[in-house]
């Protein structure tokens, strides 16, 4: 009895099969552990193979040592790996096995983040609005001292007419460049004033329309919106470009008025010619009258003071005589005669 419940236990510790051999001498005895110890050697230099899992019920004690080795292999295999929070202190990687496992993302060169991105490429449509019916017209009935021939113009109506209607089918849009947009702005203004004087021709001062007020008339359509001259000034030109030459481009027909230029505004010309024209009107001593000590200047400075700001040293900046810091500022009577014939 002793003998069976030996090789029981033997076999089970060991995980070995035992053959039925004769042990009663104590020689057999050291020769069948010297067996047992052989095959126990020769199995532990052989590869492990995967083999399916036992049982797992709790209450089996019959377990052996190899079998709960197999279980934790096949576990390793079979079981999902729980990844805790990077916020564990436990599992959180050191900061050079983050480098390793994290990439850090490619540094822009100091060309690419500080070069400014393009506003023609990337943020505004490139337009160039056809302006040369209006260029033409200007050209050919106004003079070189702003003096326009409306007699002629008004044989020529037709052809103003073509232009309007192509400021009306191709309205500004918010795609386009700044100076396209203002130059723009500043001819529909003109060419509509031109406009308004032709349809009332001949009329002696334009403030003989409209009960005095032509500008508040709403009777200018621009793509699906109706405006008057005032809308275009004081709601468009004035706040939107914020550029106080643009009172020596805008014309209100009038003898007092800054000249009309007798060629049309575009994107390329506009800086030249809102600095010739400024120049042109605050030097011109019909005008203006500009000494050290004393100044008397066209009403338009006053009507617009705030639009200057500074109003002297803005005068000092396109006058060819430079006001003193304590000269005197006065303001021209304004003749709304017409300014042509």
């Amino acid at each position: 009895m002793i003998y069976i419940l030996s090789l029981f236990i033997i076999q089970s510790y060991f995980g070995c099969e035992l053959k039925s051999v004769n042990i009663s001498s104590p020689q057999d005895q050291i020769e069948l552990a010297d067996t047992i110890s052989l095959e126990q050697d020769e199995k532990s230099s052989k590869p492990k193979e995967n083999r399916p899992a036992r049982s797992t019920d709790s209450n089996s004690s019959g377990h052996s040592a190899e079998h709960e080795e197999q279980k934790k292999e096949i576990d390793s295999v079979i079981q999902p790996k729980i990844t805790k929070s990077s916020t564990d202190p436990l599992t959180t990687p050191s900061s050079d096995k983050r480098k390793e496992i994290v990439k850090e993302p490619e540094k822009l060169n100091e060309k690419e983040i500080l070069q400014p991105v393009n506003s023609e490429e990337d943020h505004s449509t490139i337009v160039k609005f056809d302006h040369s019916i209006f260029d033409k017209l200007t050209r050919n009935n106004i003079d070189e001292n702003g003096v326009v021939n409306y007699a002629q113009l008004k044989k020529k109506e037709a052809t103003l007419d073509q232009y309007l209607t192509q400021l009306a089918s191709d309205s500004p849009k918010d795609s386009w460049e700044r100076n396209e947009q203002l130059a723009y702005w500043i001819n529909a203004y003109n060419a509509f004033t031109i406009k308004l004087i032709l349809k009332n021709y001949p009329v002696a001062h334009i403030t003989d329309l409209n009960d005095g007020d032509p500008w508040k008339v709403m009777w200018i359509k621009l793509g699906d919106k109706n405006y008057s001259l005032n809308n275009i000034e004081h709601d468009i030109i004035r706040p939107q470009f914020n550029d106080p030459r643009i009172h020596f481009a805008v014309n209100c027909a009038a003898k007092s008025c800054p000249p009309i230029q007798n060629k049309a505004y575009t994107s390329d010309n506009l800086e030249d010619l809102l600095d010739k024209s400024t120049r042109s009107f605050v030097n011109n001593t019909k005008f203006n009258r500009i000494s050290p000590n004393k100044a008397e200047l066209s009403k338009i400075f006053e009507w617009y003071g705030e639009d200057f700001e500074n109003l002297k040293a803005f005068v000092n900046q396109y006058s060819d005589i430079k006001l003193g810091k304590n000269a005197s500022v006065s303001y021209l009577d304004y003749d709304w005669s017409l300014n042509g014939e």
